[in-house]
Order: C-alpha cells, then sequence, then structure tokens
C-alpha cells in the first residue's frame, strides 16, 4: 500500500461490548498493538488519541478511559512505522471498545549466500518495490519501509539470478554460483597445458578453450554435469561434478617417450617400439616416443641381436628399456615332420625328438614349415581366401605346435615360400607368371610353377597368411622365395608387367617393404632368406638387392652352404671342403652390402648335410657356426631338407 512514513488505517475492527460502565458514560477504548508480520504484541508502544497518551503494556495493550467524539488515533513504535487510524463515534451501547492495530517494521534485512558455500555475496544487485539495492561486504542490504509480502531478484557475476518471496524483516536468498574455472597442468611437470579443449555436457552444452597459462573458464553452468578435457598428446579426461566452481585438471601424457639400451647401457638404434597397433623406432641415440598411447599400455620392443621385451606402462611419462641379448641358434623342420607330434609324454614321436634335441642342447629355436616350396598351406589355417581356393593341406594344429615349443622355451619361426607356388597357380592362373611358348603358367626344371612378384594380388595372399600366423604367436616370420624365378627357361617368361633388372629389385624390395609395414605393428621379427652369392653381389638374375631389402627386415639370411659355392672361391678348389672360409666371406659380403644405419642384422643358414665331398659331421659344422660368429652373424639355423641332424656338434658360438 501507499506510504509516506505512517499508515492509514481505517476502522475495520470488532466492537465489543462489555457488561462494565466507564467514567462519565463514555466508552473505553483498548488498542491491541501487535507486529503486523509476526502477531507478536508490542509493548512499549505509545498510542495518541487526543486528549490521551498511552503506553502499550507487557502485553501491547494501551488503555484509553474514555472515547465520545470521532479522532485520529495515532500509533508508534521504535522500528516500526506508525499507523493513523480515523475514529468515528463509538456505539451509544457500548462500554468498551476493543481493536487491533498492526504495526510493519520500518525496514527489512536481508542476506545473499552463495548456495554452494553459504558465504555472503558481496556487491550482488537486488531489485525490490521497484527500487535497486547493492549488497555490502558481508552481502547484506537494507530495504526501508519495505510492505509485505516482500517480492524481490538478486543477481549477481558468476551466479544464476534468483528471486523469492518473503514475510519476514530478516531473511537470505542464495545464489547458485554458475560458473567454472580452473587450470589444465601437465599431470608429471605441472607446466599449464595450452590450447586443452574444455566439454561440459549435462543439460547443457558448453564449451571453452584453455589460454596459454592453462586457465579457462565456463559460464552457465548447471548444477551438475560432465566435464571431459582434450588436448593434444595428451590422455583425454571425464569428470562427473557437481555443486563447484572450481576444478583443477592434470592431464596424462598420451606419449610415452623412452631409452632403449643393452646391458651395457649402449643406445639401441631403429629398435622398433610398439603399443596398441602403432610403431616407432628409436633413434642414433636409442631414444623413441610413442603417441597415442593408452592409459594401461602393453609395450614391446624388438630389435635385432636382442630378446623381445614386453612390459606395462599405466602411469610413467618415460622408460628406460635395457635388452637382453639373443642370437637364434635353429634348426628347420618340414611340415611332415612337424604332423608326426601326438602330444602323448608315453610315446617317440620324429617332432617330439627333435623338441627335446633342442631343449637338451645349445640350440634354442625352430624354423617350422608353414607353406611349403609347393604351396600348399600345411596347418589348419583359417584364411577365407586359402580355405575357397582350397591350397590348404592341414596336417597339423599350429596353435598346439606353438603351445609346446613356447612351454619348453623355443623360439619360433614361420617358413613361408613366397612366389614359388604350384598350388596358388592351379587355383588362380591368371596370377601366375605365364609362359610365351605355349597357354598357361611357367613352370621351372622341376617343373614348379610361379606366380607373378608384380601381381599384388600374389603379394595379399602370402601376407594374409603372415599375419594370421603373426596372430597365432609366432615370434618371427621368414619369408623365403622372395626373388624372380632363375632355374629354367627364363626366355620363356611373361609377366604381368614389362621388366628389367631395375624394376625387378625395386618389386623385391617393395615386397620386402609392404611385408614390414603389415607385420611390424604386430610385434614380430621379420626376416627373409636369399641365396648365399646374394650377398657377394646384386642378383641380377633374381632381383635381391640386398642394400635395398635390408631396410625391412629385422634378419637377412643368406643360405651360406658351401657345397653351393663355384669351384675356386676364396682359392677353394672344392668349397664345400672349406666350410669356415666360405661362411665367414658371405657373413662380410653381405655386411659389406648394407648400408650405415639399417636396423637388420645378418643370420646365416648353414649346411648340415651331405652334398659332395667331405660329408659333414660335428668339425665342419663347428667351423660354419665359428666363422659365422667372426663374421658378424647375430645366430644361425642349420637346414637339412630331411630333418636329420648331426649329433655331437658343440653349438656354443
Amino acid at each position: 500500500m501507499p506510504r509516506d512514513g505512517k499508515q492509514k488505517i481505517f476502522l475495520l475492527f470488532l466492537l465489543l461490548p462489555l457488561l462494565f460502565s466507564c467514567e462519565n458514560g463514555r466508552p473505553a477504548l483498548h488498542v491491541q498493538v501487535q507486529d503486523a508480520l509476526t502477531k507478536h504484541p508490542l509493548p512499549g508502544a505509545k498510542c495518541f488519541f487526543p486528549p490521551e497518551q498511552v503506553e502499550s503494556d507487557a502485553t501491547g495493550l494501551c488503555r484509553f478511559t474514555g472515547w465520545s467524539s470521532p479522532g485520529l488515533l495515532r500509533v508508534y513504535a521504535p522500528g516500526y512505522l506508525g499507523a493513523e487510524v480515523d475514529l468515528l463515534p463509538p456505539p451509544e451501547e457500548a462500554r468498551v471498545v476493543s481493536m487491533t492495530v498492526a504495526l510493519f517494521p520500518e525496514r527489512a534485512t536481508g542476506t545473499i549466500l552463495d548456495a554452494y558455500t553459504g558465504r555472503p555475496v558481496p556487491g550482488a544487485e537486488v531489485q525490490a518495490l521497484g527500487r535497486t539495492f547493492l549488497t555490502d561486504r558481508e552481502g547484506r542490504f537494507t530495504i526501508f519501509a519495505p510492505s509485505f509480502p516482500l517480492t524481490l531478484t538478486a543477481q549477481a557475476a558468476g551466479y544464476e539470478a534468483a528471486r523469492d518471496t518473503f514475510f519476514s524483516t530478516t531473511f537470505s536468498l542464495s545464489l547458485r554460483p554458475n560458473t567454472l574455472e580452473g587450470t589444465i597442468r601437465d599431470e608429471y611437470t605441472g607446466y599449464p597445458v595450452a590450447g586443452a579443449r574444455i566439454t561440459l555436457t549435462g543439460s547443457l552444452l558448453l564449451t571453452t578453450t584453455g589460454g596459454p597459462d592453462g586457465r579457462y573458464r565456463l559460464e552457465g553452468v548447471p548444477e551438475r554435469f560432465t566435464l571431459q578435457v582434450r588436448a593434444e598428446r595428451y590422455r583425454p579426461a571425464e569428470l562427473v561434478l557437481e555443486r563447484t566452481t572450481r576444478q583443477d585438471i592434470s592431464l596424462r601424457l598420451a606419449s610415452l617417450r623412452g631409452l632403449v639400451r643393452d646391458e651395457a647401457g649402449r643406445p639401441v638404434p631403429q629398435a622398433r617400439v610398439l603399443c596398441a597397433g602403432r610403431y616407432t623406432h628409436t633413434d642414433a641415440q636409442g631414444r623413441f616416443l610413442l603417441e597415442e598411447v593408452p592409459e594401461v599400455a602393453v609395450v614391446q620392443v624388438l630389435a635385432p641381436g636382442f630378446a623381445r621385451e614386453v612390459f606395462t606402462v599405466t602411469d610413467a611419462p618415460s622408460v628406460t628399456v635395457t635388452l637382453t641379448p639373443f642370437a637364434v641358434q635353429g634348426i628347420y623342420v618340414s611340415s611332415y615332420v612337424i604332423s608326426t607330434y601326438d602330444g602323448d609324454p608315453n610315446t617317440e614321436d620324429w617332432f617330439t625328438s627333435l623338441l627335446d634335441f633342442v631343449e637338451e642342447t645349445e640350440l634354442n629355436a625352430m624354423v617350422l614349415e608353414v607353406k611349403d616350396a609347393w604351396g600348399t598351406v600345411a596347418y589348419n589355417t583359417q584364411i577365407s581366401l586359402v580355405l575357397e581356393l582350397g591350397t590348404a593341406e592341414p596336417r597339423y594344429d599350429v596353435s598346439r605346435i606353438l603351445q609346446e615349443c613356447h612351454r619348453r622355451g623355443i623360439y619360433t619361426i614361420a617358413y613361408i615360400v613366397a612366389f614359388e607356388d604350384s598350388r596358388l597357380a592351379d587355383a588362380r592362373p591368371e596370377w601366375a607368371i605365364q609362359s610365351a611358348s605355349r597357354s598357361g603358367p611357367w613352370k621351372d626344371r622341376r617343373g614348379l610353377k610361379w606366380m607373378d612378384p608384380y601381381r599384388p594380388e600374389v603379394w595379399e595372399y602370402n601376407l594374409a597368411i603372415a599375419r594370421e600366423l603373426a596372430g597365432l604367436g609366432f615370434d618371427e616370420i621368414q619369408f623365403d622365395y622372395i626373388r624372380f624365378p632363375t632355374d629354367g627357361d627364363t626366355s620363356d617368361v611373361v609377366y604381368a608387367e614389362e621388366t628389367d633388372i631395375e624394376k625387378q629389385y625395386a618389386t623385391i624390395a617393395g615386397f620386402v617393404q609392404r611385408t614390414y609395414e603389415e607385420l611390424a605393428p604386430l610385434g614380430v621379427f621379420i626376416s627373409a632368406d636369399v641365396f648365399g652369392y646374394a650377398a657377394w653381389r646384386k642378383m641380377w638374375e633374381q632381383g635381391q638387392d640386398i642394400s635395398l631389402m635390408t631396410r625391412y627386415l629385422d634378419y637377412l639370411c643368406p643360405m651360406s652352404y658351401p657345397s653351393h659355392y663355384s669351384p675356386g672361391e676364396q682359392g677353394c678348389a672344392n668349397p664345400n671342403a672349406c666350410p669356415y672360409l666360405i661362411v665367414l666371406e658371405t657373413m662380410k659380403r653381405a655386411y659389406a652390402q648394407m648400408t650405415e644405419g639399417q636396423r637388420a642384422k645378418v643370420r646365416a643358414w648353414l649346411q648340415d648335410f651331405d652334398l659332395g665331398d667331405p660329408p659333414y659331421g660335428p668339425k665342419e659344422i663347428e667351423e660354419e657356426i665359428k666363422a659365422a660368429h667372426e663374421g658378424g652373424a647375430v645366430g644361425w639355423c642349420l637346414w637339412n631338407a630331411g630333418n636329420v641332424y648331426t649329433d655331437g656338434v658343440d653349438y656354443s658360438p
């Protein structure tokens, strides 16, 4: 109601005639003074009704002794607005007239509080009764001459506006903060992370970008929300928050830095470091950086000449990895011999005898034939294309064989004959090398057919087999016959593309490169066999250039069989009788063809079979091993097509 410092109250009261008389026949006037909001009596109030002035008693009652004519009743009390009542003449029959005068407080005091902390909000703007009030440092404000119910609206920077209605002279109104701020930092260094993307999801979608100092601020934030933070090179973070205005966030690097070294503390360059399907190589100082590493990261480190190292990283931004030297000392095992395995410890089969042979000597590896020289896929493959073409002849359960080898601590190498493949040529003759003189695929002197190295379908077929074997758990994938044919009438050969020697070099190297790219993320070592003479010079007949191939291999495996060299090599009229000299020279020349910085190591194939004079026994094999070691070879494998290996050989280097 309108106010001018006093209240105008017109007579709206109950006349209660009492059964006793008053002075001079005039009725008494009893005025009950009370708080208009609480209805509590107000003692000590001043009541003026000319010519009398009385003070309310402890019950808030003002007693006037007589009243006969109209007049103006005024009522005042400390802290309250005064009130005025126009009184008409009392009824004639009245003896005592009682009435109530309610006084409104002269001021109302409010406090604006932070809804989360309960602390006062200074500088808040309050709208009430058409006026604007600002809270002081204690969050308080005062409204003079209020009217009730009192409705007000409050707002402040960083808060959601609030509105409420009050029926008291002291009250508080809480404002909910609607901002969120904080700093994004690197968890390990504590340095700010610039340019982080902060996204709030919930009832609202808000986003912002952190500044160069890592600070961010969001406005209009709801009470409950999810906060997502992303920054380049860091793992994303997600937090569920409520009723907060500040959240500092520490991000973990998604990258992993490290150092790879040998047991002497020397850096290992060109080591392959892989995690979650991604890989990189160490630099000349053995350092590496892996990007996009998951929070719990299984990391593998592979370097030729060392055992594979596998470890889990959960909260370290960097690691130092020490590699243990490892050199393969293995034997070749054909798929037919592997197929003799029955797993019965009470019976002796051929493959088990070879397992025992490896386990009981200084040997430590087996080269297991999985695709033979006729192109037969000899294990229980599940590759749809192989099954569709009918090129498989499952001779053994490869998982069972691998399990037994690894149980015995034997390093396993999958032996794949690549381009010499009669089975695939029969199934897909258009993929094969063609004959110019007659219709159909070309054949070599033995009547075997070859697949065309220029056909991408042939590449993919062999790579599919390699990928499956890597996934099954082989330690290494080894390719043989990754070359162009030479043992036949090559003048009758027709390729899918025009060819020349440089193109053949590039094609074979390209296949090796593709192999590395496909298999490197799978955590297997990759090797390739070449003729012994390929280590001495570029093999223009076969398209093998070691300097190109070894860019993408872990191991180059020259078939260093002394019996296969021409008379007169190294002054030996019969190279078969000079195993030490032939193998040593092959190792030296192989490394001489490789360029500085290449990661590949040379691992020799050594002769453990008789071809000419002299027959090979422990002495000849030990000379080969000694030559391989002194020539820098990192391990060796023995070849015997019949899988009958010489007893009594000292296999120590």
